[in-house]
């Protein structure tokens, strides 16, 4: 089962990353996820911060300073949450 998800440094865009936040709503397993540095746009870290929104799983997330909304978002939604 997967757990750990290192996506940094990918130059993962807008399309990928709306794909990725599509998965993220059914996600049961996956408690770790590394998005730095990669090309996601406001719009697209809006879409990641929705589906993280239902996410309960995730404990773990990494995001570039292009993401910090969507940092902030999460946390704030899931206060017991740790950010790395």
């Amino acid at each position: 089962t997967l757990t750990i998800l290192n996506l940094g440094y990918n130059d993962i865009g807008d399309v990928a990353a709306q794909h990725l936040g599509d998965g993220l709503l059914y996600n049961r397993t996956l408690t770790t996820l590394n998005l730095r540095t990669n090309k996601i746009g406001d719009v697209t870290a809006r879409h990641l911060a929705d589906a993280l929104r239902y996410n309960t799983v995730i404990v773990a997330l990494a995001l570039a300073i292009l993401c910090l909304y969507l940092h902030f978002f999460h946390l704030d939604t899931h206060h017991s949450r740790t950010p790395i």
